[in-house]
């Protein structure tokens, strides 16, 4: 299925490699190096990481269930309190949802110390497997574990493809995470996650029972978007389509700090591929790792924006030029000879047609990814969901945050490294799910690029204009957030708690008292969400994305909290010469 894209207009290729570097890597999540050592596994974005007591990694539906039983009864002998989370080495969350939590250590047994806990990390990276198809009705049954490239390229190669808007662009992810969480791309009251051609989920509940549920069941609808707390699901039946069906999809980046935005669309054509690669993703360079550090390095070292009539310049140009490509579309192509064949360089283009699985997800082509080889840059990501009605006001009131906090209403030319996006859904019937009951669901989504080696001293430059953002985001516009794109204090806001913006969260703690009565899956950030606990205050807590600041205690060696000029209500931690 060959799928037509655009933005209309484009830059010359070459100046946006030149100019752009610094940009090039926040088109998804920068990955801190990591690995699992023993039982700790860690998020790709280098802040969250996690200790387990134990990891199996089953490669079939019954071997999971007879790991949870065979934990299950251990726990059980000793006297511990059982807890068992489905995930990765490296995992894809900003959020500490993947975690089970840590087991108190005591000299005493069990019994005598009433402390004892033991978490089990299930690692899914075996259960991937292509487990049948019916032709006939265009079904494919996988294992949950499959990545979404994987499912892609699987489906290109039956000559099947989900929905145009139904993929995750990001195709590292797994099937059963994108499900689990509500991971989306873009589609106006159409299919826009995964989760809309799901028509039967296989799973394993805390007592290692296996379910079978059609999607239209209950048990369905609290797995969907439920973050693991019911259940972890092992199999997944999908219905897919032929080449023909169009369904319209359209995305918006936007640049407040220079006025500019671009559309990114999708849709089914007839027009034959051109046979080049085409990618969602920007691929990097081993060369171009240390020119992106070193640039990273100088601009997030300059907090007080002394170097602001030369870094301004080159960052709203690098804004300017990337703004019309920021949905990241590439080609595979080598240099000019000018400058000497590099395989694999990949340019933005402006337009073109490639097959639909390719562009729904994908790992950048099998080529090293702009966030690899060595890492230099990393990402803060930010999301909610808000209703479509609201979209005009937030619009207008974001812009007020980049005039009064940014540019301190006209005083000076600044552009973050980073954008605005907006992607658009329909409601789910899913109990969890972030558009849960939505009429006309949007994602406002903030992301910025921040310099990796500097990211544990120092916030993203300007970074407090996005802090801000997401407190009017959560608190103002009852945004709910997404569980893989959002710090562990949006969770737990104190004056904007998220457990009311569900409607039907009490249906999904009814099949957890039923699948799962002594709380296995249910990891602490979850328990703290139930009972309105608010985020803990300590030294630096705001640099480390795990409050929002009330004191200067709270943020990074040299930096001050203060109110908002937009909203005073807000407070965020600035240098010396912004506030």
């Amino acid at each position: 299925m060959a799928t037509s894209f655009a933005p209309r207009r484009a830059p010359n290729a070459v100046a946006v490699r030149a100019l752009t570097l610094a940009l090039v890597a926040v088109a998804l999540p920068a990955p801190r190096p990591a690995r699992a050592d023993g039982g700790s596994y860690a998020s790709v974005y280098g802040r969250v990481g996690c200790a387990a007591d134990a990891v199996v990694t089953p490669s079939s539906t019954q071997e999971l269930a007879d790991a949870i039983k065979s934990h299950a009864t251990a726990a059980k002998a000793a006297g511990a309190a059982l807890k068992i989370r489905a995930t990765h080495a490296v995992f894809h969350s900003s959020s500490s949802f993947p975690c089970v939590p840590p087991s108190p250590a005591s000299p005493l047994p069990c019994a005598l110390s009433g402390s004892c806990g033991r978490g089990v990390a299930v690692f899914t990276d075996r259960l991937a497997g292509v487990l049948g198809a019916d032709a006939g009705r265009r079904r494919l049954r996988v294992q949950a574990g499959i990545k979404v490239a994987e499912l892609l390229a699987e489906c290109k190669r039956r000559g099947w493809a989900p929905p145009i808007g139904a993929g995750t662009t990001y195709g590292g992810l797994t099937l059963g995470g994108v499900l689990a969480t509500n991971a989306h791309d873009s589609a106006y009251n159409g299919p826009s996650t995964l989760a809309h051609i799901v028509t039967e989920l296989t799973w394993v509940d805390a007592a290692g029972t296996i379910h079978t549920s059609p999607r239209d069941s209950d048990d369905a609808r609290a797995l969907l978007g439920g973050i693991g707390l019911v259940g972890i699901i092992a199999e997944v039946e999908v219905a897919l389509q032929g080449t023909t069906n169009a369904t319209p999809h359209l995305s918006v980046t936007w640049h407040p700090d220079i006025g500019l935005y671009s559309t990114f669309t999708k849709e089914a054509t007839g027009e034959a591929s051109t046979g080049a690669r085409l990618s969602p993703l920007a691929t990097m360079q081993p060369f171009e790792a240390p020119l992106l550090d070193a640039a990273l390095k100088a601009w997030d070292g300059d907090v007080n924006d002394v170097a602001g009539p030369v870094f301004g310049a080159v960052g709203c140009l690098s804004t300017f030029l990337t703004s019309p490509t920021a949905s990241f579309i590439s080609v595979p192509v080598g240099l000019p000879p000018l400058v000497g064949s590099v395989p694999g360089l990949a340019i933005p283009v402006s337009d073109g047609v490639g097959d639909a699985n390719d562009m729904l997800g994908c790992s950048c082509g099998g080529l090293p990814c702009a966030w690899d080889n060595g890492g230099p840059a990393a990402v803060e990501p930010r999301e909610f969901v808000i209703e479509l009605s609201d979209l005009g006001g937030w619009i207008a009131d974001t812009r007020r945050v980049y005039e009064q906090e940014l540019k301190q209403g006209g005083g000076g030319k600044r552009c973050l490294l980073g954008f605005v996006m907006f992607q658009f859904g329909s409601g789910s019937d899913a109990w969890l799910a972030t558009t849960s009951g939505m009429r006309e669901p949007v994602h406002v989504i903030t992301m910025l690029t921040k310099s990796r080696a500097l990211s544990y001293s120092l916030p993203a430059k300007f970074g407090f204009v996005h802090d801000i953002l997401e407190q009017m985001s959560l608190c103002k516009y009852g945004g709910r957030p997404h569980p893989g794109k959002n710090s562990e204090r949006t969770f737990t806001h104190p004056g904007c708690p998220l457990a009311d913006r569900y409607p039907q969260m009490g249906k999904l703690l009814e099949a957890q008292a039923r699948y799962d009565p002594g709380l296995v899956f249910e990891p602490p950030l979850f328990a703290r969400i139930k009972a309105r606990e608010g985020f803990r205050l300590s030294p630096g807590c705001d640099l480390r994305k795990e409050c929002f600041c009330s004191e200067d205690a709270h943020c990074a060696a040299g930096f001050s909290c203060v109110p908002s000029r937009a909203f005073p209500q807000f407070r965020a931690c600035k240098p010396p010469a912004l506030i």
